[in-house]
């Protein structure tokens, strides 16, 4: 809904254009001069979130400077943006609970005592709370509104759509003997955590500066990867994140052929010398007798 304020410039009459969000919070600002406007806004190019109903107005200003309505439509919200955001999250937690709680019954180990599950539980849900609290308080101070629940959803669809995702690759890297897929899991953490960060940052910068941002964030994502994938090479030769795929499942789900055991030990025998070679390598400091052979 845009708020048509004028007032009186060298004769002349200046008609200020404010956009507000879905908080009621000035989101652009636009300024005309002139002696007569005439004020159409059609709510589908405006880009806006209304809260209560999408308007179409016809506005005209008069010479004294005061706005007149000639015309006003009303729709009525969809039926999903009537729920409020804090209904949103108690959805949403549910669903990640269900999700979390199917990942732990198939992981689960007899010799663990019930009691972690409490304490993995109750960590959970204060590690969500203090993280989307944390963006609230920058929203509050840089924003000046908070949007606690806003951010609560966001930390849950990002759980959400990485659980569902890891569970895909897991069982893609098993199905079609892809094991890259299954080994890639601390990297497709790091890439989701740093697109949960912009969403944050979405709510908290003017969209004035979206572009920027996005900018920014695609850097630190880019970086963060890279550097995690240098890591993981520097500390077990391999830019993934493990050896092989630990993700099994029944052998009828998958579908590519299988491989015979001598064809298996071929290419493992293939691997002996390069093996050999990098035992007998020595980093500084480190003592090379252990590797010589009597």
């Amino acid at each position: 809904m845009s708020t048509p304020q004028t007032q009186a410039t060298l004769g002349q009459h200046t008609l200020t254009i404010e956009y507000l969000d879905a908080q009621g919070h000035v989101q652009r600002t636009e300024q005309l001069q002139g002696a007569h406007f005439t004020l159409r806004v059609q709510s589908d190019a405006l880009g806006v979130t209304h809260s209560v109903a999408h308007t179409a107005t016809h506005a005209e200003a008069s010479s004294d400077g005061l706005p007149h309505t000639s015309e006003q439509a009303t729709l009525p919200l969809k039926s999903w943006q009537r729920i409020s955001p804090r209904v949103w999250a108690m959805v949403l937690f549910g669903i990640f609970a269900l999700i979390t709680a199917l990942d732990l019954w198939i992981e689960h180990n007899p010799d663990n005592a019930a009691q972690n599950l409490v304490t993995l539980s109750l960590g959970l849900i204060g590690a969500i709370a203090l993280w989307a609290a944390f963006w609230a308080l920058l929203g509050k101070i840089f924003a000046k509104h908070a949007d606690f629940w806003l951010h609560i959803c966001l930390v849950l669809i990002a759980g959400i759509a990485l659980s569902l995702l890891l569970a895909a690759m897991h069982f893609l890297s098993f199905n079609l003997s892809w094991r890259m897929l299954g080994r890639m899991d601390n990297l497709a953490s790091a890439a989701s955590l740093a697109l949960l960060v912009w969403a944050h940052l979405r709510l908290i910068v003017p969209a004035q500066r979206s572009a920027a941002l996005r900018a920014g964030m695609l850097t630190f994502t880019i970086a963060s990867v890279a550097l995690l994938m240098w890591t993981n090479h520097r500390r077990s030769d391999t830019v993934l994140d493990t050896f092989h795929s630990p993700h099994l499942y029944r052998p009828w789900l998958q579908l590519s052929s299988p491989q015979s055991s001598q064809a298996f030990f071929e290419q493992a025998k293939s691997l002996e010398e390069n093996l050999k070679v990098k035992a007998g390598q020595t980093e500084p400091g480190e003592d090379g007798t252990g590797s010589e052979e009597d």
